[in-house]
């Protein structure tokens, strides 16, 4: 059994990462998959990096469960994000 785990909206994620992604983990015979979004949670460098670019949408910590969208990714909305996780989950 293969499990693969995978994150969306890296920097370079656009609108065509999740299905390419989902396609791929098909292709490849992945038995069972998870996804997640990126979450910059609070005492990492990825947090304190894109608070001082102020792409923190939330200081709400119940949404910080790797199915939310916490932050601005650089090249997709937050909504745009969250509609690639959910198509992929």
């Amino acid at each position: 059994m293969i499990n693969g785990s995978f994150v969306f909206a890296l920097e370079e994620t656009t609108t065509k990462s999740s299905p390419r992604t989902v396609d791929w983990a098909v292709k490849a015979g992945i038995t069972t998959a998870t996804f997640h979004i990126l979450t910059p949670y609070p005492g990492t460098a990825l947090f304190t990096d894109m608070a001082a670019q102020n792409r923190i949408e939330t200081q709400n910590w119940d949404l910080y469960d790797t199915r939310h969208v916490v932050y601005r990714p650089s090249r997709l909305s937050p909504t745009e994000l969250k509609r690639g996780y959910d198509w992929g989950v």
